[in-house]
């Protein structure tokens, strides 16, 4: 992949040979072969450069019929095989998380003929890509994540010229179809049935089917074993805070779904925690968010949450599919009452990436400013900007991510 690169970072052609008219006849019979076969000289897994962005030489299908799954479909997509699922939860990774990035890169004041531009770009994109089988939804699955590990190891030049290709120009392409259908896919791995659907549809359809295997438990060692979820998650059941008690949710995999995404009119705030790997930021943010809770206490209020701080520890709890793919870290994020599907991260303090020190936690006054702020119901945008008020400035600071020790 090394040649066509370097031309693309160059922004420049090599210079050719001028050629007789007895090298001419060869060379237009050669051009003529290439047309049609994508390349001259080109094996299987072959990188050949595209001829347009909307038009790259590894594309050569239809576009995807559109249209709501039908429930033919669905049945085909919960008996998805591992690589089907590897291929899809990778698009679903890359179109959240790489996508994202180029969209900021481009944005950047800098020329576009500037030739620097390939390898800023390029790079971001062999980053993400290596980094897919991080996803939450293939790292804890040990056959997805050998499968994932394989796919890179056969197919990443490929991969990464698709994304290349995918972020260099503005055009909605569904990657899923591009990279994951049977017939005319970069990998054919899934039926072309299923490899239609875009991003949207494929994490409506994840979530349809982790609800599926919440509601059905499989058996340890037979009939008669013990019940068991599908995916990682906390013995017992979530510890939920009464309404109005100023105090904190203490969450597990199989409620994170129940809790945060179904409770339409509650504003979730949910730390996603790493106890063991980060353990100093972690005193710190549950320091910060013990307090924030308390500004909600409220005894009139009855029944139902209006905003609800929670804590889930990640090292323990798999977050169901999509919502925790792209948590590596010790996170704050905010599910506003409304409109659960634009949630609004919380960045973490320190300024050093990965740091974990007391000080990488926010202040309660970084909480309190996004509930204020980001709040989706009139009640939580009140009750936050009523307790950032009244807060202490030291506290508003930071100060009370430095107490005594405080536990999940």
């Amino acid at each position: 992949r090394g040649g066509t690169r370097e031309v693309m970072r160059a922004g420049t052609m090599p210079d050719f040979p001028r050629l007789s008219l007895f090298g001419v006849v060869p060379v237009v019979v050669l051009l003529l072969l290439a047309s049609v076969t994508g390349g001259v000289g080109a094996d299987e897994g072959d990188e050949v450069s595209s001829s347009s962005s909307s038009s790259p030489s590894w594309w050569h299908g239809p576009d995807p019929p559109e249209g709501e799954p039908t429930e033919h479909e669905r049945e085909m997509f919960h008996e998805r095989t591992p690589s089907c699922i590897v291929c899809q939860r990778a698009v679903h990774y890359l179109d959240e998380n790489l996508l994202v990035k180029i969209l900021d890169e481009r944005a950047k004041d800098r020329s576009v003929n500037d030739p620097a531009n390939y390898g800023r770009i390029e790079a971001i994109v062999e980053d993400e890509v290596s980094k897919v089988c991080s996803a939450s939804g293939i790292q804890l699955d040990k056959k997805l994540r050998q499968r994932c590990d394989d796919m890179l190891e056969r197919y990443e030049d490929a991969l990464v010229r698709a994304w290349y290709d995918r972020s260099s120009q503005d055009d909605d392409w569904n990657m899923n179809w591009r990279i994951c259908a049977k017939k005319h896919g970069l990998l054919k791995v899934c039926p072309t049935e299923i490899a239609r659907f875009d991003v949207p549809q494929l994490d409506h359809l994840e979530q349809e089917v982790k609800l599926e295997e919440l509601r059905s438990p499989v058996r340890e060692g037979g009939e008669g074993g013990r019940k068991r979820v599908r995916y990682q998650t906390q013995a017992g059941r979530a510890k939920l805070a009464r309404a109005g008690s100023g105090e904190m949710h203490v969450l597990n995999g199989r409620d994170f779904h129940a809790r945060v995404i179904a409770g339409a009119d509650t504003d979730a705030l949910v730390y996603f925690a790493f106890a063991n790997t980060h353990p100093r930021t972690h005193r710190g943010t549950m320091r910060t968010l013990k307090r924030a809770a308390l500004a909600f206490r409220d005894e009139n209020v009855k029944g139902r949450h209006h905003v609800a701080v929670s804590v889930i520890d990640v090292e323990r709890n798999e977050i169901p599919h999509p919502y925790g793919s792209h948590v590596k870290g010790p996170t704050v994020i905010l599910y506003p009452a409304g409109d659960k599907h634009s949630p609004r991260m919380l960045p973490m303090r320190g300024g050093v990436r990965g740091r974990d020190d007391e000080e990488a936690a926010p202040t309660l006054g970084d909480v309190l400013a996004l509930l204020n702020k980001r709040g989706g119901n009139a009640y939580t945008r009140y009750a936050a900007g009523k307790a950032f008020v009244e807060a202490e400035q030291h506290e508003l600071e930071g100060s009370g991510r430095f107490r005594d020790h405080d536990e999940l």
